[in-house]
């Protein structure tokens, strides 16, 4: 199944409001899965912790340079 735009819209606008308050911030993203929207929130924020109770999720963000 491809993802189309108007399906990802919304989720893209939680990301861009989560960069707004994170700025200079230490950060705990919980239910972090593969890391896209931590690395998303790793511009603005002074640091972030990945967190997800599936092991291999850390792990592909972790290979994926997230």
């Amino acid at each position: 199944m491809k993802r189309q735009p108007a399906d990802f819209t919304p989720h893209l606008e939680r990301y861009v409001w989560a960069c707004h308050h994170t700025k200079e911030q230490r950060v705990i993203d919980l239910g972090s899965k593969s890391g896209y929207g931590s690395y998303l929130m790793s511009y603005f924020a002074k640091s972030i912790s990945l967190v997800d109770y599936k092991p291999e999720l850390i792990e592909q963000a972790k290979k994926e340079s997230y």
